[in-house]
C-alpha cells in the first residue's frame, strides 16, 4: 500500500489539473492513514497470541470523471477518437453524458487500455462481479 501511495504522490505532482492532483493526494493521504496502525499491529497480535490475519478494509474510493481518467492516462479526446474510429466531439460528449451504456463506457476505457468490471454491492457488504454483459470491445 506504501507503494500505492507514494505512486499517487508522483501522478499528483506531474498533473496539470488541479482537482486530478488534489483528488490522487487527498488518496495517497488516506492509504498513508491507513498504514499508520498497521504499521506496529503484527507484534501487538502476536503478543497477544493472535495469529488470525487482519480482517480485509476496502480501500479508499476515488471518484474521477471520464475526463479526468482520460487526462490522467495522458490521453486527449483526439487519440481517444481515433481509437474508437469517432470525431472528437463525439467523445466530449460521451464524457459529458450521465447515462451511458455498458458498451460504451467499455469501449472509451478500452481505448486507454483498460477493462471495464462491474461488481454489485449488496447491503450485507457481499460483492458480485458481473460478467457476460455483451462482447469486450476489440480496442
Amino acid at each position: 500500500m506504501r507503494d500505492l501511495a507514494q505512486t499517487c504522490f508522483r501522478i499528483a505532482a506531474a498533473v496539470d489539473d488541479d482537482e486530478v492532483s488534489r483528488a490522487l493526494t487527498t488518496f495517497g493521504n488516506e492509504l498513508m492513514r491507513e498504514l499508520e496502525p498497521i504499521a506496529g499491529l503484527p507484534d501487538a497480535r502476536e503478543a497477544r497470541g493472535d495469529h488470525r490475519p487482519p480482517r480485509d478494509r476496502a480501500p479508499p474510493l476515488i471518484v474521477l470523471s471520464l475526463a479526468d481518467i482520460r487526462r490522467l492516462m495522458h490521453k486527449t479526446q483526439r487519440e481517444i477518437a481515433a481509437v474508437l474510429s469517432v470525431r472528437r466531439n463525439a467523445v466530449s460528449k460521451l464524457e459529458q453524458r450521465r447515462n451511458l451504456s455498458v458498451s460504451s463506457l467499455r469501449g472509451y476505457l478500452g481505448a486507454m487500455g483498460a477493462e471495464l468490471h462491474l461488481v454489485a454491492s449488496f447491503p450485507d457488504h457481499s460483492r458480485i462481479f458481473i460478467e457476460n454483459l455483451g462482447p469486450k470491445a476489440n480496442h
